[in-house]
């Protein structure tokens, strides 16, 4: 963890040096906050009662912190550009780690190549089991609850990414990272995770007036077609073992697939029926 903060950490300064004229005209009052926020929990690890657990945790909150400040200066200057893009970075790290995760009980193929690099900065995943015996996904974030909260925040971002999509290109784009993370946060089997997200999706729902029907129509077909394929993959490959099983990729190809063009050709359609009656 320290040799991959120093490198984050370079190339932060690296980019703030070169993007500084950009970064000064995005510093805000949410920005400064943050920055006192992560000073803050740096000073205070040293006077924990274990200076050096108390440092590892800072760790990821600067390497989080260091992330964000690259994103907010690398960013098109265009500001209707630099929210969707950086909620579309946030989206595909939450599909990625959705997909890496569902692949440990799968070909093992990208997970594999996953752990084989960060194992070269941590030894925290060795000996990881893929999941928790005939219960839920155990996930690369060792925890499936902490995992479900950080694939929730891709589900909400991809879908404010899908309904606001420019062309149906980036809206299908968007909806294959909506389809991935919407599967692996349900394989994770978290009540406190699901319970949170039918609140998220009902306040989401209470707030977009304009999109509302489109962005109902959306859940109902990723639920449908998520549960399926959760359901056929906990029954057949909830177990740890050598053997490649090929169910669980199989499900995100195909599910994505068919979210694409179940929303293409016919509940788009339907939207825009009901939106004209309207």
């Amino acid at each position: 963890m320290p040799v991959l903060m120093m490198i984050v950490a370079v190339f932060m300064l690296i980019v703030m040096a070169v993007r500084f004229g950009v970064l000064r005209e995005r510093f805000c009052i949410p920005f400064l906050a943050l920055t006192l926020y992560v000073i803050m929990d740096g000073a205070s690890s040293f006077w924990a009662l274990a200076p050096k657990f108390g440092l590892r945790e800072f760790l990821k909150v600067f390497l989080a912190f260091a992330l964000a400040v690259i994103m907010l200066a690398t960013s098109p200057k265009k500001e209707e550009q630099t929210g969707r893009r950086i909620a579309t970075i946030l989206a595909v790290c939450a599909a990625l780690g959705s997909l890496i995760s569902i692949d440990m009980f799968s070909t093992r193929i990208l997970s594999g190549a996953w752990f084989w690099i960060v194992g070269h900065f941590t030894e925290a995943y060795e000996g990881l089991e893929a999941v928790q015996q005939g219960a839920r996904m155990s996930s690369m974030f060792v925890n499936a609850n902490p995992y479900a909260g950080f694939t929730a925040i891709g589900v909400l971002l991809s879908l404010g990414l899908a309904i606001t999509a420019p062309n149906k290109k980036e809206r299908c784009v968007d909806m294959v990272l909506l389809y991935v993370s919407s599967l692996g946060f349900l394989l994770a089997f978290s009540i406190g995770g699901c319970i949170f997200i039918a609140l998220a999706f009902l306040v989401f729902l209470a707030l977009e007036k304009e999109r509302r029907i489109d962005l109902f129509f959306l859940m109902v077909e990723t639920a449908v077609l998520v549960g399926i394929s959760t359901a056929l993959i906990a029954a057949t490959s909830f177990k740890n073992t050598e053997e490649i099983q090929i169910i669980p990729l199989t499900c995100v190809v195909l599910g994505a697939a068919a979210l694409c063009l179940l929303d293409t050709f016919a509940v788009n359609r339907i939207t825009k029926k009901l939106q004209g009656h309207n």
